[in-house]
């Protein structure tokens, strides 16, 4: 549920690109962010790498927030 909040806001679209060489699905998410950022994520599944992506979304985003705070 907060995922799907979290991707409603912060998020335009998931970008599927081919299979890792080890079979793993693959995803770009892109982020409405500005700059526009983009993330990776990979799992057994197309949903699997969808969470993967997402996760390392709220991991950018928690960075780039500590470091505004700092400046």
């Amino acid at each position: 549920k907060f995922l799907r909040l979290f991707l409603r806001i912060f998020s335009d679209k998931f970008i599927s690109v081919e299979r890792s060489t080890c079979g793993l699905f693959q995803c770009l998410l892109r982020l409405n962010t500005m700059p526009v950022s983009v993330v990776h994520g990979q799992g057994a599944t197309t949903q699997d790498s969808h969470i993967e992506a997402a996760r390392h979304a709220l991991q950018y985003l928690k960075i780039m927030a500590s470091e505004k705070g700092l400046q």
